[in-house]
């Protein structure tokens, strides 16, 4: 049986012209540099894990956004959360010629932030209960 040859003799000019534009409409390239040796070595772990070099670069891009990002979340609520505190902060100062001491301001301090307003009730009730008494 004569070997069957094929006709393909590379890309036509107007393959290469379907490839370029699809590019152009779809991807946007990033040029990185590496120290001399870390792309073999960066080749190789993406190897490992069945991935190109593209594909893991791209990975490691998204799982340090999302890092970033749950940062910024944990940020945005430990701000929110100290400026809970500085308000119960600032109502027990408020509060402070009722004659509490240090330790008991800490008790109410220590408490969490979404019980500020029933913290606040009890300072004032625990101000009026020694008022009361002298």
């Amino acid at each position: 049986m004569p070997e069957k040859k094929s006709s393909y003799t590379g890309q036509t000019e107007a393959r290469r012209k379907a490839s370029a534009k699809y590019l152009k409409e779809t991807v946007e390239d990033i040029r990185i540099r590496v120290p001399k040796g870390r792309k073999e070595a960066l080749q190789a772990h993406a190897a490992q894990r069945e991935e190109s070099l593209n594909g893991f670069v791209n990975r490691a891009i998204d799982e340090a956004v999302e890092r970033d990002r749950d940062k910024d979340i944990q940020f945005a609520m430990a701000v929110d959360a100290i400026g809970d505190v500085s308000q119960l902060a600032k109502q027990i100062i408020l509060r402070s010629e009722s004659g509490f001491t240090p330790e008991e301001i800490a008790q109410y301090a220590s408490r969490p932030s979404s019980d500020i307003a029933h913290v606040v009730k009890q300072i004032e009730a625990t101000a009026k209960n020694r008022h009361n008494v002298n």
